[in-house]
């Protein structure tokens, strides 16, 4: 046949197998950059979990401080005075339906 097809099939080779090598060292670095921002996003969720978290607490506390003489709490405690009497308006104006 052709005098060359050894060469040319030698040099295919080699250049299919350092394509080959290539496409594994990308992979294998694109998989640690993932690993990466999946490490941060991990963080994230963490501090955005802890900090609301710590709103539901602040947000007892102060309910529990500013509950009704008889030790129950209501959306409308924790407002200031004026904001209060507009919703206990509304509330006697349009009591709200019990659907069944």
């Amino acid at each position: 046949m052709w005098p060359f097809t050894d060469i040319s099939t030698g040099r295919k080779l080699k250049d299919a197998v350092e394509r080959l090598e290539n496409l594994e060292r990308d992979a294998k670095r694109l998989r640690g950059e993932w690993d990466d921002a999946y490490d941060r996003l991990q963080k994230l969720v963490g501090r955005f979990s802890k900090r609301a978290q710590q709103i539901d607490q602040h947000e007892e506390a102060a309910a529990t401080e500013a509950g009704t003489p008889t030790g129950s709490t209501t959306v409308t405690s924790a407002l200031d005075p004026v904001s209060r009497r507009i919703i206990e308006r509304r509330q006697k104006l349009f009591p709200a339906r019990k659907e069944a």
